[in-house]
């Protein structure tokens, strides 16, 4: 129990970043279901997308 105490602080933030990383994860799985790309799509290549490395997935025509 007195390990348990002295590291409470620790614990505590790990489980709150590891719930953020589970939300974003489930996101982008959602996203990705819905059809959405995950890199923001054709605006983030400034339409250029030939020279983007995500250009299959978000630069669908």
């Amino acid at each position: 129990m007195i390990w348990l105490g002295q590291n409470l602080a620790t614990i505590l933030v790990a489980l709150i970043v590891l719930a953020v990383v589970m939300l974003l994860i489930r996101s982008l799985v959602r996203g990705r279901k819905a059809g959405r790309p995950a890199c923001g799509g054709c605006s983030g290549c400034s339409g250029s997308c030939g020279g983007c490395p995500y250009s299959g997935s978000c630069c669908r025509k």
